[in-house]
């Protein structure tokens, strides 16, 4: 259920992709979108999610660990959803996670562009929510580092 932004690159067309979508969507309720940008370890978010199960959407971004540790994160937690139409608090607090709304400036610069461009909008207030790693997840337990989506993006404040 993920979607490799390479197969535009690797040949696929928008209209392929964008059927593949539609089908993964339709079958499973919602998939997942894999951007790799250049930079290490990308993001991961979902499509589908909100409409289908009135939750949310998940995203997942400058995790402390590899791009795959994001996938695995934003496909259980999907997979919670669409079971139980919401996360529970003590499986989040197993994983060390917490789900945090996403602030709508961070949108501005195509985040989640795959998304906008399956629905024809920037999404609204409360669409989405981060998967905020804890402190298990970093080698000395300083959080600091986090790049929080629900505070304003950097560019916004200046």
């Amino acid at each position: 259920m993920i979607e490799h932004m390479c197969d535009i690159c690797d040949g696929m067309t928008f209209e392929e992709a964008d059927r593949r979508d539609e089908l993964l969507i339709a079958v499973n309720g919602w998939m997942a979108c894999q951007v790799e940008d250049g930079t290490e370890p990308g993001w991961v978010y979902t499509l589908g999610i909100h409409p289908s199960f009135g939750h949310p959407e998940l995203i997942c971004i400058d995790f402390p660990f590899q791009q795959d540790v994001q996938v695995f994160l934003v496909r259980y937690l999907a997979g919670w959803v669409a079971a139980h139409g919401v996360v529970d608090d003590a499986e989040l607090a197993r994983l060390d996670v917490e789900l945090v709304p996403v602030n709508r400036e961070w949108f501005e610069d195509g985040l989640v562009a795959s998304w906008e461009h399956h629905y024809g909008h920037v999404p609204e207030v409360g669409q989405f929510v981060q998967i905020l790693p804890g402190p298990s997840w970093f080698e000395n337990g300083d959080t600091s580092a986090r790049k929080r989506l629900d505070r304003p993006a950097p560019d916004a404040a200046a």
